[in-house]
């Protein structure tokens, strides 16, 4: 009887173990079951997750390649450098003053990309190029010596270039004895200057101008202007020959009127300062200095003279040696002799004068370490010669007015802009103008 109770119990006893032994494995299959269905639900995000990826970089590897093939320097890129131009002529030349592809040779069938009228009739041909693989090239470059290899083999490039469009393009007596290669990069024209000589080893031995967006913007104003003028320079003689029939017709009526005659001297008089005035305007001083190109100092950039005799460069003197006498005078040496410039259309302090030591050390600052260069108008009486001072580009005549160290120089100004200036710094008390009642140099002269 015992016995049979023991053998019940170890029975129960095993049953309820076998049944433990199940419910732990299936509570362990439910928990495997969940993580297997959390791991499922982990990898289908992540699989979305590539998917997205995979599409976004599908987008971006369709700009990558144009930009690629842009740097390779293929026809798209010799396309975009056309339509730049084309922007930059259109946006500034009258319309009938120009011509895209233009068939300058009639002989042969090469066409440049832009054919440009003067007021003198003359054609300058302009022909876009972008070295696109040699900046890239530069870029990518990452010794000295390697950068140095692309800029040798960009000016090869250039000079080519400038080679082969001179030979199709440059035509006597029909254009320009010079023509232009365009860079549609201010990049590119920064690596340009950075060769050394290259703009006047083209320009001395090709007759080609290297111009970038900048400059060529400047250049192409100056023509314009020439179209302006020669309209004023028409209409001027056309006045004046209306005057000088009057007065011939009033001559003829009574010779011995001598008031009439005096007025009519005096309207012949103001034509001819008209036409003067005009002429001013003519003779446009254009000034181009590697490395100081800037966009919105324009007035310092122009560098061509356009003329039926020679559409050319106009000369421009560098000084050196420079010692500063006041704050209008200089003594410096230009192509190894001495000169002594006094600066126009501005009237500096004199050294005895209140601001006229602060005056010449001011002129001193603007001066010192810079390049420094001449355009000359002549000379005076006193045998200096008078001029107008660049400094890195910018004038030194303007800077010295708009800083409050010198005068208008009421007696010989040209250039009106110069009374803003002088406005400008006297509202801001600047300089000589911070004085109650400064005195003008020419009136101290004559107290003293």
């Amino acid at each position: 009887m015992d016995l049979s109770i023991l053998t019940l119990i170890l029975s129960i006893c095993t049953l309820a173990i076998v049944v433990y032994i199940f419910l732990k494995l299936r509570d362990q299959k439910t928990i495997e079951s969940g993580k297997s269905e959390n791991l499922e639900n982990k990898i289908d995000s992540v699989s979305k997750d590539l998917n997205e990826i995979e599409n976004q970089l599908a987008s971006v590897t369709t700009p990558i390649n144009e930009l690629n093939r842009f740097l390779g320097g293929n026809v798209t890129t010799g396309r975009l450098g056309e339509w730049n131009l084309e922007s930059i002529v259109k946006e500034i030349l009258p319309d009938g003053s120009y011509n895209f592809q233009a068939q300058i040779n009639k002989e042969t069938q090469d066409r440049v990309d832009c054919a440009v009228k003067t007021a003198d009739g003359l054609t300058i041909p302009i022909d876009s190029k972008f070295y696109a693989g040699q900046y890239k090239q530069y870029q990518e470059a990452n010794r000295d010596n390697e950068r140095g290899n692309v800029l040798r083999d960009l000016r090869t490039a250039i000079l080519r270039d400038a080679d082969d469009i001179a030979s199709k393009y440059i035509r006597q007596n029909t254009t320009s004895n010079y023509a232009v290669l365009y860079i549609a990069s201010e990049k590119l024209i920064d690596l340009v200057d950075d060769i050394e000589n290259l703009r006047q080893d083209c320009l001395a031995e090709k007759k080609v101008l290297i111009q970038g967006p900048n400059t060529l913007a400047a250049f192409l104003d100056t023509i314009r202007i020439g179209h302006h003028y020669l309209q004023l320079n028409e209409t001027a003689e056309k006045v004046a020959e209306v005057v000088r029939r009057i007065k011939t017709q009033f001559d003829s009526f009574d010779k011995s009127t001598e008031a009439v005659t005096k007025r009519l001297e005096a309207s012949i008089k103001e034509v001819s300062s008209l036409q003067t005035r005009i002429n001013v305007l003519g003779r446009i001083k254009v000034l181009l200095i590697s490395k100081t190109i800037n966009f919105n100092n324009m007035k310092f950039i122009y560098l061509l003279l356009l003329s039926l005799n020679a559409a050319f460069l106009i000369s421009y003197t560098p000084l050196e040696n420079i010692r500063v006498v006041d704050g209008d005078t200089i003594r410096a040496e230009a192509k190894g002799r001495e000169i002594k410039i006094r600066l126009v259309e501005i009237d500096a302090p004199e050294i005895n004068q209140p601001f006229g030591a602060q005056s010449k050390n001011f002129l001193n600052r603007l001066l010192n370490e810079k390049d420094v260069t001449l355009i000359s108008q002549g000379e005076d009486r006193y045998g200096r010669v008078l001029g107008e001072i660049y400094a890195n580009g910018e004038s030194a005549n303007a800077l010295m007015i708009k800083s409050g160290f010198a005068w208008v120089y009421d007696r010989y100004v040209k250039d009106s802009s110069l009374y803003k200036y002088q406005d400008q710094a006297k509202a801001e008390n600047l300089g000589l103008w911070r004085a109650e009642d400064p005195i003008a140099p020419w009136v101290w002269r004559k107290q003293k």
